[in-house]
């Protein structure tokens, strides 16, 4: 779990990691440069470029693609291309020197991006590789770029960004401005991303994001963090174990209530995704059309009709979970009711009970574990609508603290919020997931892990992570259209034992 930084703490960082491990600035950039080359390897054997072109800039992200230049030179004959300068940084210079015994290999020109007549001979590249600026920039790129970006986009090769596009503002209230950005089919930030990257508005420039570790240390800084970014191995360590004495009186009772006529497939999904988390038992409170789909596909679960009125929840339940395919049903906004005062379980709201809320401004302060899991419609309906992702991260912030719940506010990266001011990105997801009836597993994995008695801010991380990483594994074997969400619950426990063997997917 990494903190995530300003830009300015992120200096301040690096600077830490010098001093921590008694190594200069020159060293650390060498092991990023290696590091990206080993991240980027499998890739450059699958795309097998005869020629490489680097984009090189004068500050330290130029020198990381200056370091970089020099593995790849043995795949491919690389072309630098770095911005003219009158303040390369020392580090900059040391690394152009470091390029002129693989002269044969590298070929160093300096040009200026604002003379087309300079950059135009360039053409010729199977790939080009951005380090060009990172998250150096501390004010928007001019508009002097913006022909360089274009042109480089007319030639109809793959992007890869170091650090960051550049261009890409460091601060998220800068999406505003209409500036050049040099879009990357992908980006490798060094030891974690910027804040900037985690909201959807950078995502078109952004690509496929990976992560390259730098440093097992880690700064502490006495000012607020904007975050962390949560990696496979703080899931794997969250996984919760199956004890040798289990059995299913001890393994959660979960109740999930939804399923109103229409919505039945919802309750089924849910209710998949629930026994594949490992939960216990299951009761169902549904409308009586939702019994004959329900058993049929999982005949574990047990059935109740939520609109008989001698319908009572067993004392053993030990979580509920409300909202998947519940429509507008009286019976449903009276288990709604019902579940806002039992405060005594863990209690998950989605769906329509998010819908409910918001048409009947029932958000008040809760009591007792409660995760409310919307997506950004959904979220502006409860608390307001919001021009910028930012503005919406800031809210459910508040929110969180205020109602004193956790907040699952889902989107490409999906981002946790806790009462304790905490906020957590997860980016294991895939546009797969883009389907109706994705989220519906999502609630009943949430549902089980907190049967289960995991912690409720692990609880959340799990099921975003599991739910993302089974996407994935699917989408590996099918492809990105064809990810189903009626199936996507038998997927979980590989998506399980992928944490478990350390894999990143």
């Amino acid at each position: 779990m990494k903190a995530i930084f300003t830009a300015a703490q992120q200096r301040a960082h690096d600077q830490g990691i010098q001093q921590a491990e008694g190594i200069s600035s020159l060293t650390l950039m060498e092991r990023a440069a290696f590091r990206l080359y080993k991240s980027m390897l499998p890739d450059l054997q699958r795309i097998q470029p005869k020629q490489i072109t680097v984009l090189v800039g004068p500050g330290n992200n130029g020198g990381d693609g200056l370091a970089l230049a020099r593995y790849l030179s043995a795949h491919a004959m690389v072309q630098v291309l770095r911005l003219k300068s009158t303040h390369y940084s020392p580090e900059n210079l040391a690394q152009a020197k470091a390029l002129l015994p693989l002269s044969h290999r590298v070929q160093l020109n300096e040009i200026q991006a604002d003379n087309p007549a300079e950059f135009q001979s360039f053409s010729s590249t199977d790939l080009w590789i951005d380090a060009l600026f990172g998250n150096g920039l501390s004010r928007p790129l001019q508009a002097d770029f913006a022909p360089f970006f274009a042109w480089i986009a007319t030639i109809g090769k793959p992007v890869w960004a170091i650090d960051s596009p550049s261009g890409l503002p460091n601060r998220p209230e800068d999406f505003a401005l209409e500036n050049p950005v040099l879009s990357a089919q992908k980006t490798y930030c060094i030891d974690r991303p910027a804040f900037s990257m985690l909201f959807p508005e950078s995502a078109p420039f952004l690509g496929a994001l990976q992560v390259v570790p730098l440093s097992h240390f880690e700064s502490n800084f006495p000012e607020a963090i904007l975050g962390y970014w949560i990696e496979s191995a703080d899931v794997q360590r969250r996984l919760p174990k199956r004890q040798i004495q289990a059995h299913k009186g001890n393994q959660g009772w979960l109740a999930l209530i939804g399923g109103a006529e229409g919505g039945e497939g919802a309750l089924c999904l849910s209710s998949g995704a629930a026994l594949n988390m490992g939960v216990g038992k299951i009761l169902a409170l549904a409308q009586s059309s939702a019994r004959a789909p329900l058993l049929s596909r999982h005949p574990e679960v047990q059935f109740q009709d939520m609109a008989q009125p001698h319908t009572v929840l067993p004392e053993k339940i030990t979580a509920l979970a409300l909202g998947p395919g519940a429509g507008r049903a009286t019976a449903f906004q009276h288990w709604l009711q019902f579940a806002m005062e039992f405060q005594s379980i863990p209690r998950v709201f989605d769906a329509d009970a998010l819908n409910i809320f918001a048409e009947n401004g029932l958000v008040r302060p809760f009591q007792g574990q409660v995760v409310l899991t919307p997506h950004p419609a959904e979220f502006d309906r409860l608390f307001g609508t919001s021009e910028r992702s930012e503005h919406r991260w800031q809210k459910a912030l508040e929110a969180a603290q205020k109602w004193n719940c956790h907040i699952v506010l889902k989107n490409h990266i999906t981002w946790v919020f806790t009462p304790e001011n905490q906020a957590f990105a997860l980016n294991f997801g895939t546009p797969a997931l883009a389907k109706g009836g994705s989220g519906d597993s999502l609630t009943g994995m949430l549902g089980a892990l907190l049967a289960r008695g995991v912690q409720t801010t692990d609880a959340c991380l799990l099921a975003v992570a599991l739910h993302g990483r089974a996407a994935r594994l699917m989408e590996m074997q099918r492809g990105i259209d064809s990810v189903n969400p009626s199936e996507l619950p038998d997927w979980l426990g590989f998506a399980y034992r992928s944490f478990e063997l350390g894999e990143n997917v």
